[in-house]
């Protein structure tokens, strides 16, 4: 099971003790209806603005070391931090899939005039790139928790970011990193995104979310990215299947509903040359 952020949401009584943050986190792993699922699967974790702190937090906010060891003491990832911070972002693999965490806070800056402005910082993608250059997996998966490939200037999405979010593209094709997607929740409703980098080079983005809160029925943007059809209004949560034999992977992405009615399937071949 990957949480991808918002996994608890702390009022504004919670974030500003340490009592409170505690509170929180164990008020939330307490429901008794999340126990079965606990008890049966590994459980892997990032973090949003909810579990992070405020609403639409950034890294200046003040409580944030408490917040993070709060988040690690409940999300025992089997790592942490990239080196010389205090990222809340560690990476895992699972069979032939390289798994890379991303902290979408601890860096985030405030939308400055002079467009200056980063969600992940220099750091957190050059450690980024240099994993995915490393990575052999059969397909590179991108947990972040807002939406990174959604060209909609709204809300916290990567697009309002522009900076950042070009360099981070370029850098991917200018190394030729194949078989990248990126998984992101926060938005109350899911969809597949898709952007070719190169004649032969695509990335995807994977945006499941609610899974228990409210969902935006009425959702009206422009995303040229969008796949046609997968978008989902209403609660539901996605399995993701990886088949085939080695070196012809194929991704299977099935989204199912509050009564585990299927709502939408997508497939995403594995590309060569990797």
């Amino acid at each position: 099971m990957l949480w991808l952020g918002d996994n608890t949401y702390f009022r504004e009584a919670d974030f500003t003790t340490k009592s409170g943050i505690y509170y929180r986190q164990t008020h939330t792993r307490s429901v008794k209806e999340l126990q079965p699922l606990l008890a049966n699967t590994h459980h892997y974790a990032i973090w949003d603005d909810h579990d992070f702190g405020p609403n639409d937090a950034n890294g200046s906010f003040y409580n944030k070391a408490l917040t993070l060891k709060a988040f690690q003491d409940f999300w025992p990832n089997p790592n942490y931090g990239i080196e010389g911070t205090d990222a809340c972002a560690g990476k895992f693999s699972y069979a032939d899939c390289d798994f890379f965490l991303l902290d979408n806070r601890t860096f985030r800056t405030p939308l400055y005039d002079t467009g200056l402005s980063e969600i992940l910082g220099s750091k957190q993608i050059e450690w980024l790139i240099a994993g995915l250059k490393s990575s052999r997996a059969s397909f590179k998966f991108v947990a972040v928790g807002g939406q990174f490939l959604n060209t909609a200037q709204v809300y916290e999405n990567h697009a309002n970011y522009a900076a950042e979010r070009d360099f981070l593209l370029r850098r991917i094709r200018e190394e030729n990193i194949r078989n990248v997607v990126f998984l992101s929740g926060d938005r109350h409703h899911s969809e597949v995104n898709h952007l070719a980098l190169s004649d032969d080079l695509y990335i995807s983005e994977i945006t499941s979310s609610p899974l228990t809160s409210s969902a935006h029925r009425s959702v009206k943007e422009k995303n040229d990215n969008l796949v046609k059809g997968s978008l989902i209004k209403e609660r539901n949560y996605a399995t993701l299947k990886v088949s085939g034999k080695l070196k012809k992977r194929a991704l299977s992405i099935t989204f199912y509903n509050s009564q585990g009615e299927e709502l939408y399937n997508h497939a995403i071949p594995l590309q060569d040359g990797k």
